[in-house]
């Protein structure tokens, strides 16, 4: 049974991350981002789930934001959270990335003023053996 519902999960999965590859940009948007200094960049936001030692379902997810160019921390965010999700190779954004876009949103809704141009999320994007994958697109999609 288990392993039934894994292959309905799997299937949804895949069906959601081929429509937000499509939806992926890949090219620079920005005027700063065609500055060789940067210039116009003033705060790089990074996220990450932790989990405790030897436990796969409690983590910390947790959201930190970089002044740029000086990289002081301006803003900090950790939360603990449980996942529900289960882990499937190739898919691991849909296990955490929610909890990564929560902290994004508490900050949106705390402070606008410190949301980030860039967020940088540790993940495979195009190196991933499908390609161009969703986890970039699904954290920073705001």
């Amino acid at each position: 049974m288990a392993e039934a519902c894994q292959q309905t999960v799997l299937q949804k999965w895949e069906r959601k991350q081929r429509k937000l590859k499509n939806l992926m940009i890949d090219s620079d948007t920005e005027e700063w981002q065609r500055s060789e200094s940067f210039l116009g960049l003033g705060k790089i936001g990074g996220v990450d789930l932790s989990f405790i030692k030897e436990d796969n379902i409690n983590a910390c997810a947790s959201l930190v934001i970089l002044s740029y160019p000086d990289l002081q921390v301006i803003y900090e965010d950790y939360q603990m959270v449980r996942l529900t999700a289960p882990y499937i190779a190739g898919f691991l954004a849909f296990r955490e990335a929610p909890y990564l876009v929560e902290a994004v949103d508490r900050l949106r809704k705390q402070d606008p003023s410190l949301v980030p141009q860039v967020i940088l999320v540790d993940g495979n994007g195009l190196l991933h053996y499908r390609g161009k994958t969703a986890i970039v697109l699904t954290v920073c999609a705001f």
